[in-house]
């Protein structure tokens, strides 16, 4: 039998967040995730990143059962997959970063 899949697999998590290699934008940006995996997640972006790129990701996690507001995961990820897409946007698989680095 077959686990039963994540909620949080179904739905667009908001997501903000900004790369951290130098001479990379200040800013954050705001995205969502495609898909949440146990070694990171699958991201759209507003901008190109490139493989090895690190991120600093700030996700807003849906309400559960026991607690109606929204609440915040910060991560280092590293990006290491670009996926294209029909319509132009960029997609990226990140990974969570082995090392801890400031979010």
């Amino acid at each position: 039998m077959g686990s039963t899949p994540s909620p949080f697999n179904q739905l667009p998590v908001p997501v903000g967040f900004h790369c951290l290699e130098p001479a990379s934008d200040p800013f954050e940006f705001a995205t969502q995730t495609l898909s949440i995996l146990n070694e990171g997640f699958v991201i759209t972006s507003p901008r190109k990143l490139r493989l090895g790129d690190i991120l600093s990701l700030r996700l807003r996690m849906p309400p559960g059962d026991l607690d109606p507001r929204f609440w915040e995961i910060r991560r280092t990820t590293r990006v290491v997959a670009e996926h294209p897409r029909e319509n132009g946007t960029f997609v990226y698989r990140v990974e969570y970063e082995a090392n801890i680095l400031p979010a």
